[in-house]
């Protein structure tokens, strides 16, 4: 948080438009990020993760196999929860909107963790499970989106057909996608084109460095040892 306080300071960064974006681990850390600070962030895009608490395993280096197969089966409900009471507890506030990316040939993090990710954001944010829009924007997307009563997207989810874990692809359109979730394209205000947090994924592409990666992005963050005015040191989870 210190490195988002210090943008705003030092460079005039529109604490109005602050957004975080990752892939595989990043994409974890993506999550944790918008559950643990939705006071901070306006919205975020998730390539190729899980939902918040699945990886979980108690120790920063270890591999959750059953999560990452898309073994892991909640209700809407209980993954909510985990948001609300594992993310910042007592929090009553706006949270920030999900923009979620899957393709459906990952063999490292599975397609089924897409579903498990909505169900979990759509009761995080009070919409429907039920899609308000089903569209293909892209030759093999599939672009899912919940939306208020008042019209407003709150979750949107694309299912990529015959994609691996390799997300965003160069030279297409998804990052672009990203931005206009976000409100950073063409259309928006200069100033809040400033700032975007990004996480980023392992660079060796095995088994072990996942591991490593997606267990310190669900993990260590759940430490929630950092302090900023206005709330209290969080307890280690």
């Amino acid at each position: 948080m210190s490195m988002i306080t210090y943008a705003q300071q030092r460079h005039g960064g529109n604490p109005n438009a602050v957004y975080v974006t990752g892939q595989s681990s990043g994409a974890m850390m993506t999550n944790v990020m918008l559950a643990d600070y939705p006071d901070v962030f306006k919205a975020g895009a998730s390539f190729m993760g899980v939902p918040y608490r699945c990886f979980y395993t108690g120790t920063v280096r270890g591999w959750n196999s059953a999560c990452a197969q898309g073994q892991v089966n909640r209700t809407a409900q209980q993954w909510g929860g985990s948001v609300r009471t594992s993310g910042y507890p007592g929090y009553t506030g706006p949270r920030p909107r999900v923009q979620l990316w899957h393709g459906t040939n990952d063999t490292i993090l599975s397609h089924n963790n897409l579903g498990e990710a909505v169900e979990q954001w759509t009761d995080v944010l009070g919409v429907s499970q039920t899609p308000s829009t089903t569209d293909s924007p892209v030759t093999n997307w599939t672009r899912t989106r919940y939306r208020t009563s008042a019209g407003t997207t709150q979750v949107e989810a694309y299912s990529l057909a015959a994609s691996g874990h390799e997300l965003p692809v160069k030279g297409s359109t998804m990052a672009a996608e990203a931005i206009r979730f976000m409100g950073l394209d063409a259309t928006a205000p200069r100033r809040h084109h400033r700032r975007v947090a990004r996480g980023g994924r392992g660079q060796v592409p095995d088994r072990r460095q996942h591991g490593v990666g997606h267990a310190a992005a669900d993990q260590h963050l759940q430490r929630r040892c950092q302090t900023r005015p206005g709330r209290a040191p969080r307890p280690t989870s």
